[in-house]
């Protein structure tokens, strides 16, 4: 198979030309342009698109869809929200559960401690949230 211009892309993959041009927005599908500006699809693109449709199934954004649906200030807030629950749920621990304690591998996150308490393990998160959200939103100028 050659190229596809998007209105044979669209019939043969059964999804609406403007969802190909959104997806090409996106970044998800590529496309050529011809000299006279059409759009010209690769013999990958039904593939892909294919790989589209099972992860929308599946729930999946991927990277540039979750830009799109979580902005600076939505992904602060689903952070901040995470963080919220894990401290209640830390409060609502009894004292002696909170002390038991396990082995980590502390090669595998900085945050890791050679021993953690059940404390430490629900702390961790948090931990890991503050600062994530604190790179995430690093001169935002909206928080």
């Amino acid at each position: 198979m050659s190229t596809l211009r998007i209105s044979q892309l669209a019939e043969r993959s059964g999804v609406p030309a403007s969802t190909l041009r959104f997806y090409e927005t996106a970044g998800l599908l590529p496309a050529e342009r011809t000299a006279s500006g059409y759009r010209q699809y690769g013999p990958d693109a039904v593939e892909r698109l294919a790989f589209i449709s099972s992860a929308k199934l599946l729930g999946y954004a991927g990277p540039r869809g979750a830009v799109k649906v979580f902005t600076h200030a939505r992904t602060r807030a689903a952070f901040d929200r995470v963080i919220d629950a894990l401290h209640h749920r830390l409060t609502a621990e009894p004292e002696e559960t909170l002390a038991r304690g396990m082995c980590f591998p502390t090669r595998w996150d900085p945050f890791f401690k050679d021993v953690m308490t059940l404390a430490d393990v629900y702390r961790y998160p948090t931990r890991h949230f503050d600062f994530h959200r604190r790179q995430l939103t690093l001169g935002s100028g909206d928080h």
